[in-house]
């Protein structure tokens, strides 16, 4: 392939090369401590190739939705972790009632409950670390999956290298649109984040960039998408409608990202992380 490529192409190459080869070892995820609320195990016994990781903190009106789309999904084999990050609610109750009765879908279906409230990103973070498959699909408890979606991200994304693949996504509740339509490219990263944290991710992927960091008032996949391109790690847009995003006064980005005063120190942090982002016309 590279006989055929032309000399800017193969120019260009040797030069991301090099830079990739230069950024710094990514540190190792951070991951808060935790306990075991509730687990089965079936790893012997199938070959599972996703697990579907659902953080969760405070979302007992919405988690019942989120693990019925799990165990809904089309793709036989599959692992389900669920990660409660010190709910002050009934959450990790609801849940560890749910995992109770339908535990036997997943071949692996675990409940973990972080020992302190430590956000969004390490608690991803932890998911990633417990699975047990070579590609992960982050869930947040608000959100629901489409019956086809492991399937068919899974059937996308194996015959590649690639880092992720993302799909059209669906809002509800308080408006209604089509989330991710345009076909990856790390230069629409730029100015915006065009990526819903609702993408399969290989494990790999997100060991070599250091998993999710704890970036304030969130963003923190977009944080992630934004390392994967740095180092020169592809995407896959599938033209799916396969989930759907509750858009709901209580999510975090109402309470959080989208506050001026917050919003204006994500982008001058976001910024300052990636040099190369363009974010000052979206203060």
């Amino acid at each position: 392939l590279a006989s055929r490529a032309s000399p800017a192409d193969a120019a260009r190459t040797f030069q991301l090369t090099l830079l990739r080869r230069a950024l710094p070892k990514a540190p190792l995820p951070t991951l808060p401590e935790f306990d075991t609320l509730f687990r089965h195990d079936r790893i012997a016994e199938a070959d599972a190739q996703v697990t579907i990781i659902i953080p969760l903190h405070n979302y007992e009106a919405h988690i019942l939705d989120a693990l019925e789309s799990a165990r809904h999904q089309t793709l036989a084999a599959l692992d389900l972790i669920v990660i409660d990050d010190a709910s002050t609610d009934g959450s990790a109750a609801l849940a560890e009632t749910w995992l109770a009765a339908h535990h036997a879908r997943f071949r692996r279906a675990i409940l973990l409950r972080n020992r302190a409230n430590a956000h969004l990103g390490p608690t991803r973070n932890l998911g990633f670390d417990q699975a047990e498959t070579p590609y992960v699909l982050p869930l947040d408890a608000d959100n629901r999956l489409r019956p086809a979606a492991c399937e068919r991200l899974l059937a996308a994304i194996a015959p590649t290298d690639a880092a992720f693949v993302h799909p059209l996504i669906q809002t509800f509740g308080e408006r209604s649109e089509v989330l991710g339509r345009h076909p990856y490219t790390p230069n629409r990263l730029v100015g915006a984040n065009t990526i819903d944290a609702m993408a399969l991710i290989a494990r790999a992927a997100w060991a070599e960039a250091g998993g999710y960091d704890d970036v304030q008032y969130g963003w923190e996949d977009y944080d992630l998408w934004c390392r994967f391109a740095e180092r020169g790690l592809a995407g896959l847009h599938l033209a799916d409608i396969l989930a759907d995003y509750r858009t709901h006064p209580n999510s975090m980005i109402h309470a959080d990202t989208e506050q001026p005063d917050q919003r204006r120190a994500l982008i001058a942090d976001m910024e300052s992380r990636h040099p190369w982002l363009r974010l000052t016309g979206r203060r």
